[in-house]
């Protein structure tokens, strides 16, 4: 069998992912049932969301340390662990969209994660399985901040820190009490500029608050910021949203940062000195400064498309093309915060790519396809989401002005009666009756007859 293996190494490689596949599903099993059993317990106490969380976190520790030691056998190493967590947050996001997808679409809280479990468990597998065996951590790579770079960025970082802090302090005594109705209560006290206070609003009480033809997928990407933001709650007893959300928009501009001297200092071939330069100017401009610490999207999109530009000038300097799964990735998060950012991605993918880029392959994986399901999925989203709310308040104004209406004309009413009921007292009393209503004053008909007027340009 070992000579057979040397000869024919193919066959060792089946035979480990078959292997892996089979170890895969004995600790799949046990993890699906120790979440199964976790959350069932805690759907008595709390909501679903709340338990399939507390939940999915047992069933990572426990994940964790049977992927290391049994189903793919590989040492545990810092990077390997940070490449786990990496895919069980986006295994976790996968799970609560298609928990809650079931639950509104009739199935019972307790059955819903059955289906959930039948989608997701085997894309969970394909991600941890690149993470682990072949060392996907290197993506994030991209993250490392180099020496030269803390220059400019550690000024930077400070100053947005100190920006948010001043915003924070500004509106802590407003948003962090507990709330019925968030969107109305920050979208009337929040003024900055003119920028929109959506994220936090979303991730106060979770809602498609983007427009989302726009922003298809921006919401659900402020999905585990809410969930973080609930269990900051439950801790705190305050809205914690400010402080979640200054964090992420505190990373996006810091990368930012970091990102625009990257492409400066070595795509470009500037000199350090112009690199360190043209990134204070550029973060120096007011309205990159108010992107950074406004509550929107903006400085998420700026963050999104450096990190593009990025990635294509490395796959330009390696002279290789852009695959396609790193197109769909890029375009994914570009086109899902902002869906005009997409066009991007497929420039840089065509400046990277050249005449390979209209390949059918690529052009039909890495372009038609994603744009059609992101589409379709924002008008799901719509139709799911957006349209019974537009339908709500449709019928709630509709009946509000009835309800108004009927109050005016019974106010006429009373005031018609109580008018009638005063002309006939007044001649009991010896008063002189009045002729028309005191609220209601008219002019006294003229005897004056009228006279028709013909101007002389006019022929009979």
């Amino acid at each position: 069998m070992r000579m057979n293996n040397i000869i024919n190494p193919s066959e060792l490689s089946k035979h480990q992912g078959m292997g892996e596949l089979l170890r895969f599903g004995i600790v799949g099993f046990t993890a699906t049932a120790i979440q199964y059993a976790t959350y069932w317990v805690g759907l008595q106490f709390t909501n679903h969301n709340l338990a399939m969380t507390v939940a999915y976190l047992l069933s990572f520790a426990f994940n964790l340390w049977a992927s290391l030691r049994y189903t793919f056998k590989v040492g545990g190493t810092t990077g390997r662990g940070v490449g786990f967590a990496m895919a069980h947050v986006v295994n976790y996001l996968m799970q609560m969209a298609t928990l809650n997808l079931f639950v509104d679409l009739g199935v019972s809280k307790t059955l819903a994660p059955l289906p959930m479990f039948a989608v997701c468990v085997p894309i969970n597998f394909l991600l941890v399985r690149f993470f682990l065996k072949r060392d996907g951590i290197r993506l994030f790579a991209i993250f490392k901040v180099r020496c030269e770079e803390w220059a400019v960025g550690a000024p930077l970082l400070a100053i947005f820190v100190a920006l948010h802090a001043l915003l924070i302090a500004r509106y802590y005594h407003l948003f962090t009490p507990l709330q019925t109705h968030y969107w109305n209560h920050i979208i009337r006290h929040f003024h900055l500029s003119g920028f929109d206070p959506l994220t936090y609003v979303v991730v106060s009480d979770w809602q498609a608050g983007y427009n989302v033809y726009r922003h298809p997928l921006l919401a659900f990407f402020m999905y585990v910021p809410y969930m973080l933001n609930q269990g900051l709650m439950w801790l705190t007893g305050i809205n914690c949203a400010i402080f979640v959300v200054a964090v992420m928009q505190i990373f996006a501009a810091f990368y930012s940062v970091v990102f625009l001297h990257r492409l400066l200092r070595h795509a470009m071939g500037i000199s350090l000195f112009d690199t360190r330069l043209l990134c204070a100017f550029f973060f120096s401009l007011a309205y990159i400064m108010l992107s950074a610490i406004a509550p929107d999207h903006f400085i998420l999109s700026l963050f999104a498309l450096l990190l593009t530009l990025l990635v294509a000038a490395n796959q330009q300097q390696q002279h290789t093309p852009m695959p396609v799964w790193k197109t769909i990735c890029l375009f994914v998060l570009t086109a899902g915060i902002s869906l005009n950012n997409g066009l991007k991605v497929f420039m840089a993918a065509l400046f990277t790519n050249g005449r390979h880029f209209f390949r059918p392959r690529f052009l039909f994986f890495a372009v038609l396809l994603p744009s059609a399901l992101i589409w379709a999925f924002a008008r799901f989203e719509y139709k799911k989401f957006v349209w019974p709310d537009e339908v709500k308040r449709h019928e709630a104004r509709a009946k509000r002005k009835a309800e108004d209406k009927k109050k005016a004309e019974e106010e006429a009413r009373k005031r018609q009666l109580a008018w009638e009921e005063a002309q006939k007292a007044q001649p009991k009393q010896g008063l002189t009756p009045q002729i028309l209503p005191p609220h209601r004053p008219k002019r006294p008909l003229s005897i004056t007859p009228i006279i028709m007027y013909r101007p002389k340009w006019v022929h009979p």
